[in-house]
């Protein structure tokens, strides 16, 4: 009996898709997966009520500060803000510090110190930039530091002045200076320059204190201090009384 013909375009090459017993059919196209035995990893998500992901809680100062002040809150405006106030007043007060210390050690007071056998006149002196005598002061303060009116004596006394540091004993002694005039009235006590004619031109060693107040004197002759302490000493001054020792000191006595 003749068997029908054998197709021979079809099934003559290795029969790929062909599926072998116990073996599943493969889909075109795809590879098999390398280790498929591994178990798949599965990331694990956390979602909140709504179903949204949720980040995990944070820990720390950071996230304390954020809970107790929420970001755009105007709490968290207004601590930043106190913050800032806080800070500035704090260096004011730093740089302030230094100058108010400053301020204190560099004080020029002085104070002009007439020792007699009757008692101690201490006066003030101007020191201040405003009252104009600083060379007065600084004429009389070298002088002193010299002793140059230890054992001198009051060669005048009035019932309103006393006079005194001619080193000729008689008020013709003593060299001169330019003179120093400010607004400042003469009142009892008032510690002042003689001078001759020449307004321009002091005695650079005579000077005098006043015992009432005296106006008349004033922006005529240099105000360059104040007495203040010994008036009732002035009161006792006579003609003739020696100054025992005369010194001018930043401290008053």
């Amino acid at each position: 009996m003749s068997q029908p013909p054998k197709n021979r375009g079809t099934n003559t090459g290795s029969n790929t898709g062909a599926k072998k017993p116990g073996q599943q059919a493969q889909r075109p196209g795809t590879t098999p997966a390398r280790n498929s035995n591994r178990p798949p990893v599965a990331r694990q998500q956390v979602y909140g009520a709504k179903g949204r992901a949720q980040q995990p809680p944070q820990t720390g100062f950071r996230a304390s500060f954020d809970r107790a002040l929420p970001p755009f809150s105007a709490q968290r405006y207004v601590v930043i803000w106190l913050g800032f106030i806080i800070l500035a007043a704090l260096v004011f007060l730093l740089l302030a510090q230094p100058w108010k210390g400053a301020q204190v050690a560099t004080s020029t007071d002085k104070y002009m110190v007439i020792e007699t056998p009757k008692g101690t006149i201490v006066a003030k002196l101007y020191t201040d930039a405003s009252a104009g005598v600083s060379k007065t002061i600084a004429n009389f303060q070298t002088k002193a530091d010299a002793g140059f009116f230890n054992g001198l004596t009051f060669h005048r006394v009035e019932d309103w002045v006393i006079q005194g540091g001619d080193p000729a004993g008689n008020g013709t002694g003593g060299g001169t200076m330019p003179s120093e005039y400010n607004k400042i009235t003469f009142k009892a006590g008032a510690l002042g320059v003689a001078r001759g004619g020449d307004a321009a031109i002091n005695n650079d060693s005579q000077f005098f204190i006043t015992k009432k107040d005296s106006a008349f004197l004033d922006g005529n002759y240099t105000n360059w201090g104040q007495v203040v302490q010994g008036m009732d000493v002035v009161n006792k001054i006579a003609i003739g009384d020696k100054m025992t020792k005369v010194t001018i000191t930043d401290k008053l006595p």
